[in-house]
């Protein structure tokens, strides 16, 4: 995953610059083989490092909770000026309501309103995804999928790009984020998972 690979190649680079230096009596010729030999090792490990080009995945690295909380807080107002009623948005982008806050008869209204708001305010889709807007997904899914297994986390085989179009928006779409409630994950934990390998398909897909 592009945020565990930066991370690793930095620790790398320290470890060598920290325990490179040579004894303070060693002979000239000692300490230059020294010095050479830390030079080969860094020079390797930057080596390592590369930049990241591929878009996607920068644009999957730069996929942030926090802003699907923002547009959360402002669904949130969004129902309250089209029912009157106060529903609370989640920290992982998500809307709902407790029966203290909106009646078992005003459900309905409530629920409707919701999805109405998101799509009202852009957050979703207003209708079905082009082809190459889940060409996309699809490649963002593959990232997810690698970063899910770089925690510990399996999920089903990728399928081919043409069986994903084919699925999406069905009971048999691949979705690896989907797959995730097989693991008995406190809230934090999920959160926290959350956090490091974003769930694609709840962002908006560009235009």
């Amino acid at each position: 995953m592009v945020r565990e690979r930066y991370r690793r190649c930095g620790i790398s680079v320290g470890l060598l610059l920290l325990t490179g230096s040579s004894p303070r009596r060693e002979k000239s010729v000692q300490r230059l083989a020294g010095y050479a030999a830390q030079i080969a090792l860094l020079a390797i490990a930057l080596s390592a490092c590369t930049t990241v080009t591929d878009p996607l995945e920068l644009e999957y690295q730069n996929l942030d909770l926090n802003d699907l909380a923002a547009n959360a807080r402002e669904v949130v107002d969004c129902v309250r000026d089209a029912t009157g009623y106060e529903v609370t948005a989640g920290s992982d982008g998500s809307v709902g309501y407790t029966s203290e806050q909106v009646p078992v008869e005003q459900a309905n209204i409530v629920d409707a309103a919701i999805p109405a708001c998101f799509e009202q305010l852009g957050f979703i889709s207003s209708g079905p995804l082009s082809v190459e807007q889940l060409k996309r997904l699809y490649r963002l899914q593959i990232i997810a999928k690698e970063c899910l297994a770089s925690e510990g986390f399996s999920t089903s085989d990728t399928p081919s790009e043409q069986v994903f179009i084919d699925t999406w928006n069905t009971p048999n779409l691949w979705a690896p984020w989907a797959e995730m409630g097989r693991y008995e994950l406190t809230v934090q934990e999920f959160q926290d998972l959350l956090s490091t390998c974003p769930d694609p398909a709840s962002f908006p897909p560009e235009e």
